[in-house]
């Protein structure tokens, strides 16, 4: 088998979160398709039997472009997870779990997975298929971008709306020159009370649990919810309704912009038909030289029985939840702080987010990962993981 590589940026691409119904405008994926195409054509003549290896994300974005192109006849998809409804119509083949006898015979197998399974799907390729040519869609090697595109989709769930971001906005100084010194305010208002903890009790005090078509306005902007919940501490506007992902990207904005670093978590459920999660925060106590959960959304800290420091999420996620103490300003435990439904449902599954790959971390006494979830088109959970966090790694 002779193979090619596209050489399309793979963690550039999944930077840009570029739309699969405009697959077609997306300058690089164009030019990256049309050198396939001429190579393509200097091999074969007439048209070129085609399967595409990846079903989910990627497989979306290759199967727009070659569609569009008449010299490629896709005959199937090849995954182990089950395909987007998109590509339904074209027969998919689970290649781990073949059983027929000889060889699957096309002219060219497309790769449209991340590259760290390059390895697993060349060897696969070679036992089932007769392919001569074999392209890989993203670089062999994968590469950090060099600085943001000019224009981001704004996403609740994204890191976009941290502080770095913030502290580049000129336009943007006076505000949070404001804000710091309110929070440093604050902060002398209960010398014991660690900055983390005034950010949390700012974001949650400034605004309201909603997840309506007033919060989805502006649940990505979080440069215009800093604003919103400045004005609501001045009583100068009504507080701002937000669910727990922009609420957690605000605190991580404002801990970064008072030196505190934070990070963005990410629970899961198995409980419910569907996929549900919920969105907190890490902050790196450097002192204790750990990672401490809080949780803007409903104001708490996660705390070990006896214990005098919040705990990180993986204590949580690996810890008997009768054993951990959440403690909001003026109550604590699972009921009276208003937790009790994370407690029964959550904890089960976390992911971490960073910059070159997400992790991911499962109990399996609490979550479970065979189960297939019928309003998420059947995925099972690490389909759905895989699709939408890409690059992942499980741990």
């Amino acid at each position: 088998m002779e193979t090619l590589y596209i050489d399309i940026d793979y963690a550039e691409l999944a930077f840009r979160q570029v739309d699969p119904q405009a697959a077609l405008d997306d300058k690089v994926l164009q030019n990256g398709f049309d050198r396939l195409a001429a190579k393509v054509a200097r091999r074969f003549t007439g048209s070129v039997r085609t399967a595409i290896y990846g079903a989910n994300y990627s497989g979306l974005l290759a199967f727009r472009h070659l569609a569009a192109r008449p010299a490629f006849q896709l005959e199937y998809v090849f995954d182990r997870a089950a395909a987007l409804p998109q590509l339904a119509h074209v027969p998919h083949v689970n290649l781990e779990r073949r059983e027929a006898a000889g060889p699957i015979a096309v002219d060219l197998v497309l790769v449209a997975l991340a590259p760290r399974h390059y390895p697993a799907v060349t060897r696969l390729l070679a036992r089932h298929c007769t392919a001569p040519l074999i392209c890989f869609l993203y670089q062999q090697s994968k590469t950090a971008p060099a600085r943001a595109p000019a224009v981001v989709p704004p996403s609740p769930y994204s890191l976009q709306g941290h502080g770095r971001f913030l502290k580049g906005r000129e336009e943007l100084q006076p505000q949070l020159e404001e804000i710091k010194q309110v929070l440093a305010k604050l902060r002398q208002t209960v010398p014991r009370r660690s900055m983390a903890a005034t950010i949390r009790g700012f974001v949650h005090t400034n605004s309201l649990h909603r997840n309506d078509a007033q919060a989805r306005r502006y649940a990505g902007n979080t440069p215009l919810v800093l604003q919103k919940l400045l004005n609501t501490h001045w009583q100068q506007g009504d507080p701002p309704h937000l669910a727990c992902g922009p609420r957690a990207n605000a605190m991580v904005a404002l801990c970064d912009l008072m030196d505190v670093k934070a990070r963005v978590i990410h629970l899961f459920s198995s409980a419910f038909d569907d996929i549900r999660g919920h969105i907190l925060v890490e902050v790196f106590d450097a002192k204790a030289r750990q990672w401490q959960v809080q949780d803007p959304d409903c104001d708490t800290a996660y705390y070990c029985r006896g214990a005098d420091r919040p705990v990180s999420g993986l204590q949580v996620l690996v810890t008997d939840l009768e054993n951990i103490q959440p403690c909001g300003p003026l109550k604590t435990g699972w009921r009276a702080t208003g937790t009790q439904h994370l407690k029964a449902h959550f904890w089960g599954a976390l992911l971490h987010y960073g910059h070159a790959a997400n992790a991911l971390h499962i109990n399996h006494q609490r979550f479970d990962v065979r189960k297939r979830f019928a309003p998420n088109n059947g995925e099972r959970f690490y389909t759905y993981i895989e699709r939408n966090y890409d690059p992942v790694v499980i741990i």
